[in-house]
């Protein structure tokens, strides 16, 4: 098994408002800037009213009240907020079509969209690549189970989370996914932490699951990054970096060696 530690290891260098009124959702003709013609969905006014209500104070939390208080299906919740990010420029048309066609439905969707589009970059930035990992995955044929899945480790004081959990070929893929730019100082104590957030999900799981950590970026700092590599082997936890569609192809690989 240790040959194939240090294998994983390699594959990581390799890859080097104001109020807002009662929404009426309208069945979906024609019309640019749209992200979904499968489902009902807002008016753009009503979108414009959702993002003005997210650059305020607690605005995701009022949002999340809006939207839950109309009871409008998923579907044409997630379609919202994909034009609420769409408006606020943190991704394209052509990205909100991509992340609804491969995460519709998805448990954990529509909460990390209200993360996406609030008033903390840091928090944008980390729930983004989130989701482009978890898009990957499932345009490669993942089954995407989670994304932010709620997860009572029994070590951090306050519950946590598993960034993205995928199932493929008779087990699970629990990925604790980091963006940080790679001259950034990365906070070893707070990996450490999450490595053994993933030991713990695996521990209390029923079917097999594979443990990875992944960075989108080398950091400048080799030596953090020799660091962290040290900690994962010493777990057993993947070390991958890369792309998001990189982490994919090398999730890939560990499965075929693991």
């Amino acid at each position: 098994m240790h040959w194939r530690m240090i294998f994983v290891v390699l594959l990581g260098f390799l890859a080097v408002f104001h109020s807002v009124h009662a929404l009426s959702p309208k069945t979906i003709t024609q019309g640019g800037g749209i992200v979904s013609r499968a489902v009902k969905y807002l008016s753009q006014k009503e979108v414009d009213r959702l993002a003005e209500l997210a650059s305020q104070s607690r605005g995701t939390v009022r949002i999340g009240e809006v939207l839950g208080s109309q009871k409008l299906e998923t579907d044409v919740v997630e379609e919202a907020l994909l034009r609420v990010a769409i408006k606020q420029k943190r991704i394209s048309l052509n990205e909100a079509r991509r992340l609804f066609l491969a995460l519709r439905g998805a448990e954990g969707f529509p909460a990390t969209l209200k993360k996406v589009i609030g008033n903390n970059a840091r928090g944008t930035v980390g729930h983004l690549n989130e989701l482009f990992i978890a898009r990957s995955a499932a345009e490669s044929g993942y089954k995407v189970v989670a994304i932010g899945k709620k997860f009572n480790d029994g070590i951090k004081r306050l519950p946590t989370d598993i960034d993205i959990l995928l199932q493929g070929n008779g087990r699970q893929i629990a990925i604790e996914a980091k963006a940080y730019n790679p001259s950034t100082a990365l906070p070893l104590d707070k990996f450490r932490a999450d490595m053994d957030t993933l030991l713990a999900y695996q521990k209390r799981q029923s079917v097999p699951v594979l443990p990875v950590f992944s960075l989108t970026a080398a950091p400048d700092n080799r030596s953090s990054l020799l660091m962290l590599q040290k900690e994962a082997l010493k777990r057993g936890v993947q070390l991958i970096v890369g792309s998001p569609q990189g982490q994919v192809e090398q999730i890939r690989l560990l499965e075929k060696v693991l």
